[in-house]
């Protein structure tokens, strides 16, 4: 894991007036500035960002964020790690539920009725609580398909890029590493009994 990702809402109390209307949230009422942040477990502020202009929602905020560009772009170092015997490419970070399901994201089980579920809850600390409202909810997606031009033969190594994009957005990725870090934090506490 390589920390926990979420959003604040910071109140822009000397907001210029021209501007209120495009910072102001209705279930908030009054200008703010989002500030999405990681944070490791010993509040060391891994990575920071400001959301901009009518980005009022988290994953708005992450949809412009740069926290991916080192993976997208080749920079990120390896964090390749191997849990329940599957290797994967990528950390990953805690989020809540609103976030998408990408392969970077380790969300909690909506309803934990498992034993297992409801232990990853108990160890992780995401789960049913990190679940929002539906009108909050987005769901981003991304289609491969959707490149129709073999877009290598415009900007050379964007197929790689596309091909790393790909990979973050794969929810079936992200579904089997919460599945394995599960079922190893399961299995582990069993065994410490």
């Amino acid at each position: 894991m390589l920390g926990s990702l979420d959003c604040t809402h910071v109140v822009w109390e000397k907001c210029p007036t021209a501007w209120r209307c495009q910072f102001t949230r209705g279930d908030i009422g009054e200008p703010t500035i989002i500030l999405e942040a990681i944070a490791s477990q010993d509040l060391w502020i891994w990575h920071a960002f400001f959301g901009v202009a009518r980005s009022n929602n988290d994953v708005n905020v992450l949809g412009r964020s740069p926290l991916f560009n080192d993976i997208w772009t080749g920079k990120a170092p390896d964090m390749m790690f191997t849990v329940n015997e599957h290797a994967y490419k990528y950390g990953y970070y805690l989020g809540d539920g609103i976030y998408p399901d990408y392969s970077t994201l380790m969300k909690g089980y909506s309803v934990p009725r498992s034993e297992k579920a409801k232990f990853f809850y108990k160890k992780t600390g995401i789960g049913k609580k990190g679940y929002r409202e539906d009108e909050d909810r987005v769901i981003c997606t991304y289609d491969p398909n959707d490149v129709v031009v073999p877009i290598e033969e415009f900007v050379p190594g964007m197929n790689v890029f596309l091909e790393r994009v790909v990979k973050i957005h794969n929810s079936e990725t992200y579904f089997n590493i919460r599945e394995d870090v599960a079922e190893h934090l399961y299995q582990h506490s069993m065994n410490d009994d």
